[in-house]
């Protein structure tokens, strides 16, 4: 085909696909009545409206003025809107109006592209872009984000509306005109933006607090814009280099404190594993210099962390790691605990003991030995791992309890001898002394055999007391006068003194004995509350009082120990409360040499009680306030450890657990209370001003202890 022929059948082509771009002929000819020309008013503005953006775009390349491109657009709708009226008013029937309406809406595809082309330039994109200025000037950075967002939102809206545009000259000039140059300046700040973004999301989410590689990911990824704007002079652009700074400078702390306490929590669980691992997997235990050279290792990165953490601000997230990991320090640390609890040396001290054949310092050292035992074992009960316990037994407590055992048949018979010795028994009480002797016999015949100092020295004893009793077995001596006992003015009937009908105010001062003859002595061995099972004295603590003229009178405050206070006796209902009422049993005897000893045994029945008494004495005061609630008022200018109260007959956790508690078997778990209060390891080394404001809540009951200064 020749070049002027195809030139002449695109020409037509162009012509044939755009008539709906040529201008109608005049139709005012045509019409002959006012629906015609409304229809041809109408189409006519439609089609000029149309070709005012189309043709200027097509074949001017360039867009019409948005004045006149509104305007023309507005009188094709008002035209297209009138002619509809004109045809529903005017149109005739039905049909007619139907081909009216059909010639009317021709032309519409004109009008629509013309309001398509409207809502493109509607949208306000130069507003904006103004914002946008306006916001970088001023260099917030989220303000400038806000505004590049809303920039490219409104450009995006603006470029969807262009895309409904007819005709691809004028949307290729709307967005040269436009987009492009929203698109360019909002590209000014990209790189700020992107850098504002990521270290926005380190803040945001405090990486750099929780999450060190999430922080150095978001910090590599914006590097390179960081480098593209920290020369800028601009304001946006050194306010954001401020963030970058104080972020990277507290990333690196943060680096640095992340490896002090990975360094931690890495040597605390190593530490750990160097006793249980060892002991579980290969049924061994580790050295105690190398377990113990790990521990303190553990130790002190675990608080150079807790320091460096602290340094740092306080970061909750490596406080919570460092926490977590710190089980495995405890771990190993009560392991070593254990294995510090030095049974050797009491072993050590033990075999010196038994060779220097002292029985006294044999039954001091294995009961020394023991209790260090029991302190290993107790020990090993709070270490982790069954294996590490089995084995540590197995190479300390197994050996200690063995050697402990060796002279077992010697202490036996040793403390059954002293005892007869202590308590004079061949002298007081000969059937008592034989119960004693005859107890140990398979002991006496174990070691009377043996080579050692030891049961040498103890068959000594032995023999020495057997030829005592049979020497007092052989001896015939005149018994002692029966004596009179009196309590609270109540003679003893058969052994046994009433004061059950007694008030609860009535007290015990005093136990009278009379009608022994003049120079005697009375002990008393033993005061015991049956319903309690309390012991008032002490074991060995014999009270003896001598007499000239054969009465014998003993206070309450030698008998009953710190229960008399200094108050002229104790209350009965003092006593009921304490001992839970029922029987008092007082033992002891009477001796004067040339007779045979006069033994005593008195109950007391108290009785039940009502009230709620009070103890006090120089020491406390131990009040009951109601059923459920006690008050002890400490003076802490005679501040004394329970240890000493307990030299002088006075226990307290079991006086509490009577008192208050209303049950002496609950004693160990009150002596475990204040224990627990106090931080004590030992009962008899807390003092009472440490239990000041201090409470304890057991079996529903609560005490409550205060100052008597407050």
């Amino acid at each position: 085909m020749s070049k002027n022929k195809a030139i002449k059948v695109v020409t037509a082509a162009v012509i044939a696909g755009s008539a709906i771009t040529a201008v109608a002929p005049a139709q005012s000819e045509a019409a002959t009545n006012s629906v015609d020309k409304a229809i041809t008013k109408a189409s006519n503005q439609m089609t000029k409206a149309f070709n005012a953006y189309y043709k200027e775009a097509k074949y001017e390349g360039k867009l019409p003025s948005t004045t006149t491109i509104r305007k023309e657009a507005t009188l094709a709708r008002d035209y297209y809107e009138a002619a509809k009226k004109e045809i529903a008013k005017n149109g005739g029937s039905t049909s007619k109006k139907a081909a009216y309406t059909k010639k009317l809406d021709a032309s519409k595809p004109a009008l629509n592209r013309v309001e398509n082309y409207v809502k493109a330039i509607n949208v306000n994109v130069a507003a904006k872009k103004k914002e946008f200025e306006v916001a970088v000037k001023g260099g917030t950075q989220s303000k400038v984000l806000a505004a590049q967002e809303a920039l490219d939102q409104k450009n995006a809206e603006f470029k969807k509306a262009v895309a409904k545009v007819f005709g691809p000259d004028a949307r290729r000039l709307l967005l040269a005109k436009y987009a492009a140059p929203a698109d360019k300046l909002s590209a000014t700040v990209d790189a700020e933006m992107a850098v504002y973004k990521a270290y926005r999301d380190i803040e945001r989410k405090d990486l750099i607090e929780t999450d060190l590689a999430a922080a150095k990911k978001l910090m590599d990824k914006v590097e390179k814009q960081v480098k593209a704007i920290e020369k800028k002079n601009a304001k946006l652009a050194k306010n954001l280099m401020k963030a970058v700074k104080k972020n990277k400078a507290a990333y690196e702390a943060a680096k640095q404190l992340d490896a002090i306490v990975n360094k931690a929590t890495n040597q605390m669980k190593k530490a750990f594993n160097a006793y249980y691992e060892e002991a579980k997997y290969e049924g061994k235990l580790p050295s105690t210099t190398t377990i113990r050279k790990e521990a303190k290792l553990a130790r002190d990165y675990y608080e150079a962390a807790k320091a460096a953490i602290a340094k740092n601000g306080g970061s909750a997230s490596y406080t919570k790691k460092l926490e977590a990991n710190k089980v495995y320090l405890n771990r190993v640390e009560n392991y070593v605990a254990a294995i510090n609890v030095n049974v050797a040396a009491k072993k050590k001290a033990f075999e010196a003991a038994v060779k220097s054949g002292i029985q006294s310092k044999v039954l001091a050292a294995q009961e020394a030995l023991d209790q260090k035992n029991a302190e290993f074992k107790a020990a090993v009960a709070k270490v982790f791992g069954p294996d590490a316990r089995r084995l540590l037994l197995a190479k300390y407590a197994v050996p200690a309890d063995k050697l402990s055992a060796t002279v077992d048949a010697e202490m036996e018979v040793y403390k059954a001898y002293r005892q007869i010795e202590r308590e004079d028994l061949i002298e007081t009480d000969l059937a008592k002394a034989k119960e004693l002797m005859d107890s140990v016999e398979k002991y006496v015949d174990a070691i009377k055999n043996k080579d050692t100092k030891l049961a040498q020295n103890i068959m000594k004893a032995v023999e020495k007391n057997k030829k005592a009793y049979d020497e007092r077995i052989g001896n015939t001596l005149p018994d002692l006068p029966s004596p009179t006992v009196t309590i609270a003015g109540q003679n003893a009937v058969n052994g046994t003194v009433d004061l059950s009908g007694l008030a609860d105010s009535d007290k015990i001062s005093e136990v009278t004995v009379a009608g022994a003859p003049a120079n005697a002595e009375f002990v008393i061995t033993s005061v015991k509350a049956v319903n309690r099972n309390i012991e008032l004295i002490k074991s060995g603590a014999n009270v003896t009082v001598s007499t000239g003229d054969g009465d014998f009178v003993v206070t309450s405050s030698e008998i009953l120990g710190q229960l008399d206070g200094g108050n002229d006796g104790v209350s009965l209902g003092t006593l009921r409360s304490i001992l839970g009422g029922g029987d008092l049993v007082i033992k002891g005897y009477i001796k004067k040499s040339g007779y045979n000893n006069y033994n005593i045994e008195t109950t007391i029945k108290l009785g039940a009680g009502v009230g709620s008494p009070v103890i006090q004495n120089e020491y406390f005061k131990i009040e009951k306030k109601g059923n459920n609630t006690a008050e002890v008022t400490v003076y802490t200018n005679k501040d004394v450890t329970l240890g000493t109260l307990a030299n002088q007959g006075f226990d307290f956790p079991t006086i509490l657990a009577a008192t208050i508690f209303n049950d002496a078997g609950s004693a160990d778990a009150i002596t475990a209370a204040l224990l627990a209060i106090t931080n004590g390891n030992k009962i008899e080394l807390t003092k009472l001003s440490g239990l000041v404001d201090q409470t304890i809540t057991l079996n529903g009951y609560t005490v409550t202890f205060k100052d008597a200064k407050k």
